[in-house]
C-alpha cells in the first residue's frame, strides 16, 4: 500500500469464527492505485484465469490514461490472475508473471515463467517495483477487528484516517462492488479508559442514528450501521476528495465564486439539518468533504458524533465543538450556559471568512479565545482587496457576538451576495443534479435563475458537470 495508509487492525471484535461467509460473485477484487474512482476489477466464478497487458485480447486491458506506468514498457500480456486449488482443496490465487519486463508483488520481482501464491492486500506491480497498478484482494479474506456482517459483504482495502478512538476504512461491497467509506470505534488495548472509550462508541451510535434520518446532497448519507456490545460501524456513501481542510492547504485564498459555491451548499445543507431540529454543532472544514479537490466539488457535510436534536423549547447547553470554529457564547465561557442554533451560523462564517481570504480571522495578536469572544477578527488589506463589499459584509453580519443579531440561514440566503444567478445555477446543475432541484432550492435562488434566463438566452437546466 502507499506509505501514508496504514496496516489493518489485529484486534478482534465479538465475532471471532476464522472464515466469514461471503456473499460475493468474485474470487477476487483487483483496485486500481493509480484512482480510487475506477471501478475495481472483478475475477469472477466460473472463470480461473484472468491475463492483463496492453493487448485487447486481454481480460483486462491497460490503457495508458488509467496507470502512471509506461504503456510501451508494458507487454502485450504481461501476467495472469489464476485460481487455483490446493492440496487441502482450498482455493487459492496465483500470480503468472508471462514477460521479462517485471511484474512484481509487494516489490519482489516473481520472473518470466513463474508464479506467486498472492495473499490479500498484496501490491502488484509492473515494469518496475515502483509501477503499482494493483491491489489484490481475497474475497473470503477475514479482516480481524471486523464482525462478521461486514466480512460477508465487504472487503476491506485500506486505512483512510485514524483517532484516538476510531478509523475510517475505504472498503469494496463484494456484491455491487461498489466504494464505502467505514467508520469504526472499537474496544482496544490501550492506554485510554473504559469511560472514554465507551463515550465514543456511544458518540457513533448517535451519529448512526442521526445519519439515518437525513436525506439531502449535502449530508454524507450512511448506507447501514452494524453495532455490537463494544464496537460500532459505520458503512458510510465514499467521498473522494478528501476534506475541505485539504483544499484550502492547496489553494489558500479562493476565487470568490469558487467560495461562494462552496459556500451555498454548506448553508443549504444546514439549513435542512436545522428544519430538522438538528444543530451540527462542530462545523468546520475538517468535517466537511468533498467529492474531488476541484472548484466544482459537491461538499457533504459529516461527522454527527456532537450534533442534538433541538425543538422549539429547548436549547444546547454541553460545551462542545472545536475551539477554533466555536461561537463566543460557548468558547467565552466554556460552561452549560444554553445556546442555540446560531452557533452554526457563526462556525459557518468562520469557514466563509477563510474561504474567501486564505486565512482564521481569530489566529492574530491577542489569544484566539479572546478575540472569539470580543468578535475581533483581522482584515488583511492584500486578501480582501478582491473580495466584494457584499461578500465581506455578510462576513461581518455572521460573525456578530450576539447571537440575537446574527442572521438565520434564511436571511444568508436572501442577502444580495448570495443572489449570484452564474454560481444558483452551478449548484442546481451539479449538487442537485439527481434530485427534484424545485423541492430542495429556496424559491429565492430559484427565481434569480428564473430572472436572469428571461433576459439572456434560454439556457437548458440539467446540464451535466463533472464534480
Amino acid at each position: 500500500m502507499d506509505k501514508d495508509t496504514q496496516p489493518m487492525s489485529q484486534n478482534t471484535d465479538e465475532d471471532t469464527e476464522n472464515v466469514a461467509p461471503t456473499e460475493s460473485t468474485s474470487w477476487g477484487l483487483l483496485f486500481w492505485a493509480s484512482d480510487r474512482d475506477l471501478d475495481t476489477e472483478r475475477l469472477r466464478h466460473g472463470k480461473d484465469l484472468y491475463t492483463v497487458g496492453r493487448h485487447v485480447m486481454c481480460d483486462i486491458v491497460i490503457h495508458q490514461e488509467i496507470t502512471k506506468i509506461k504503456i510501451d514498457n508494458l507487454s502485450r500480456v504481461q501476467c495472469g490472475f489464476r485460481r487455483i486449488r490446493d492440496m487441502t482443496a482450498d482455493y487459492q490465487t496465483i500470480l503468472e508473471d508471462y514477460s521479462a519486463n517485471g511484474t512484481f508483488v509487494n516489490g519482489v520481482k516473481i520472473g518470466k515463467g513463474k508464479n506467486k501464491l498472492l495473499a490479500n492486500g498484496d501490491v502488484i506491480a509492473m515494469t518496475c517495483p515502483k509501477g503499482k497498478v494493483f491491489t489484490y484482494l481475497d474475497t473470503q479474506h477475514r479482516n480481524p477487528g471486523f464482525p462478521t456482517d461486514i466480512n460477508k459483504k465487504f472487503v476491506i482495502v485500506e486505512n483512510l484516517g485514524k483517532g484516538s478512538f476510531g478509523e475510517v476504512w475505504l472498503s469494496v461491497h463484494k456484491k455491487t462492488n461498489k466504494k464505502y467509506a467505514i467508520k469504526s470505534v472499537r474496544r482496544q488495548p490501550n492506554g485510554f479508559s473504559e469511560l472514554k472509550r465507551n463515550e465514543a462508541i456511544q458518540q457513533l451510535k448517535n451519529e448512526s442514528e442521526l445519519l439515518c434520518t437525513l436525506e439531502h446532497p449535502g449530508i454524507v448519507k450512511v448506507e447501514d450501521s452494524i453495532c455490537k456490545p463494544k464496537s460500532i460501524h459505520l458503512v458510510l456513501e465514499l467521498m473522494n476528495g478528501g476534506d475541505l481542510q485539504k483544499r484550502i492547504k492547496d489553494v489558500g485564498q479562493m476565487e470568490e465564486s469558487t467560495a461562494k459555491y462552496y459556500f451555498m451548499q454548506l448553508v443549504l445543507a444546514v439549513k435542512y439539518l436545522h428544519q430538522q431540529g438538528v444543530v451540527h454543532r462542530d462545523l468546520k472544514p475538517e468535517n466537511i468533504l468533498m467529492s474531488s479537490q476541484n472548484e466544482n466539488a459537491i461538499l457533504k457535510i459529516s461527522d454527527f458524533g456532537l450534533s442534538k436534536f433541538v425543538d422549539e423549547e429547548t436549547v444546547c447547553q454541553t460545551y462542545c465543538g472545536t475551539p477554533l470554529y466555536l461561537a463566543p457564547e460557548v468558547a467565552r465561557d466554556r460552561t452549560f450556559k444554553p445556546y442555540t442554533s446560531a452557533v452554526d451560523v457563526w462556525s459557518l462564517g468562520v469557514i466563509l471568512f477563510i474561504l474567501l481570504s486564505g486565512y482564521h480571522p481569530f489566529i492574530h495578536s491577542l489569544s484566539t479565545d479572546a478575540n472569539i469572544a470580543k468578535g475581533h477578527f483581522l482584515l488583511k488589506e492584500p486578501n480582501w482587496s478582491s473580495v466584494s463589499a457584499e461578500g465581506l459584509a455578510l462576513v461581518k453580519q455572521m460573525l456578530e457576538v450576539d447571537p440575537k443579531k446574527r442572521p438565520t440561514l434564511e436571511d444568508i440566503l436572501e442577502d444580495p451576495w448570495m443572489k449570484d444567478s452564474q454560481v444558483v445555477s452551478r449548484v442546481n446543475e451539479i449538487v442537485f443534479a439527481d434530485t427534484s432541484t424545485v423541492d430542495k432550492l429556496p424559491d429565492s435562488l430559484l427565481s434569480c435563475i428564473q430572472e436572469n434566463e428571461s433576459i439572456d438566452e434560454p439556457v437548458p437546466k440539467r446540464r451535466r458537470v463533472t464534480p
